[in-house]
């Protein structure tokens, strides 16, 4: 299994922040309900970069096999 399968929970939701952030999608910007902060933004993708690296220097279990083992108890 690849870095990228093992982490694929993880490596989405930092894409999808990155994605966020390259769209412009940033509550200064276009003032709507869910639409995070740019410091909100920056602390969720510096946590969930943060959070990733740490898991892969423990060669911890991802989240989707998490799940899976939950699911198969």
């Amino acid at each position: 299994m690849t870095l990228r399968e093992k982490y694929t929970l993880e490596i989405g939701n930092v894409e999808r922040l990155i994605d966020q952030l390259q769209k412009g999608q940033i509550r200064e910007k276009d003032d709507v309900p869910g639409v995070p902060s740019a410091q909100t933004l920056g602390n969720n993708l510096a946590e969930a970069f943060e959070t990733l690296l740490r898991k892969i220097e423990a060669d911890a279990p991802g989240d989707i096999q998490t799940v899976a083992d939950r699911i198969e108890r």
